[in-house]
């Protein structure tokens, strides 16, 4: 059993890609249980509360989807205000996992089921839920070869399409993290009033496969040449019969292969003494109009 209480708050900046239409600072606390049910399973369960604030809203830049959220829960375009939402979250997860070992694994495979739900219980809420799904995979393939193939889906709405998407809870794609080869943050949805900056998306799919080398030298080192590919989607508009509507549609990929984004590249981590670090060098395969590259990547503290 663990508890956690924290206060996050997010300023967004376009100089990393981000819509700054408005700012988000969330309140929160959580408990929740580890339950191992077998040498390979784990349960997990939890609940939280969540006081969330939004301000500092600008009519100038903000798209349709986010401003409709907004005026949903108690925003006012001709007097601007913040809005605040009580949220409490439920969780719930399984975990199989047969690794060999936790770090640089040989073989075995992670996979990874989560459901959240956020209930509109205490007024004004975003009512969501969300699914989330992870796997890897580790297979020797000869002479200290290892194929890893990887995949990530999460999926976010809400309850009733008479509300629109929970923006909040938006994800974002690109970078070392989810796509090398691509700048962070720049995929899915686009907002043309703040020069194309993202506004995220509520659908992530990413997935991929690491072609892992030998190295008898140094057990803490590791390097691939990877294949990625993914992106972030909407999967549905903003509705246009609101009479507050003041915003402009964001600009959407529809889900299709032509849409996919991908990138191929190298990858190298060290598990330094004061934590993990990865290096990536990846240049993409498959980019579309307006679609930012980026080369280089970097990541301290996690191991990707």
């Amino acid at each position: 059993r663990g508890f956690s209480l924290y206060y996050t708050p997010t300023k967004p900046s376009s100089n990393i890609n981000i819509d700054n239409s408005y700012t988000v600072d969330n309140f929160g606390g959580e408990m929740y249980y580890g339950i191992p049910v077998s040498d390979y399973d784990t349960l997990s369960a939890g609940f939280g509360y969540d006081h969330i604030i939004i301000s500092n809203v600008n009519l100038n830049t903000i798209a349709a989807g986010p401003l409709e959220f907004l005026i949903q829960h108690g925003f006012n375009p001709n007097n601007p205000n913040s809005v605040e939402l009580n949220q409490l979250h439920v969780t719930g997860g399984w975990t199989h996992a047969t690794l060999d070992r936790a770090v640089f694994p040989t073989h075995g495979s992670v996979n990874v089921f989560g459901v959240t739900i956020g209930p509109g219980i205490f007024g004004k809420s975003a009512n969501y839920y969300k699914i989330t799904y992870q796997g890897r995979w580790y297979i020797p393939v000869g002479h200290g070869f290892i194929m890893h193939p990887h995949r990530l889906l999460v999926y976010v709405d809400s309850f009733t399409r008479v509300q629109t998407l929970p923006y909040i809870y938006n994800f974002y794609g690109g970078g070392i993290g989810t796509l090398p080869g691509f700048e962070a943050n720049s995929l899915g949805p686009k907002n043309p009033l703040n020069g194309g900056a993202a506004i995220g998306g509520n659908l992530e799919m990413f997935a991929g496969i690491d072609f892992v080398f030998p190295n008898p030298f140094n057990n803490k080192l590791r390097t691939a040449i990877i294949i990625n590919a993914g992106n972030i989607y909407q999967t549905h508009s903003p509705s246009l019969s609101n009479p507050n509507f003041l915003g402009i549609i964001e600009s959407l990929d529809k889900i299709s292969f032509r849409t996919i984004r991908a990138s191929v590249g190298l990858k190298g981590i060290w598990y330094s003494p004061l934590g993990p670090i990865v290096v990536t060098l990846a240049v993409p395969i498959h980019k579309l109009p307006g679609d930012r590259s980026q080369v280089f990547g970097f990541s301290f503290g996690t191991a990707i």
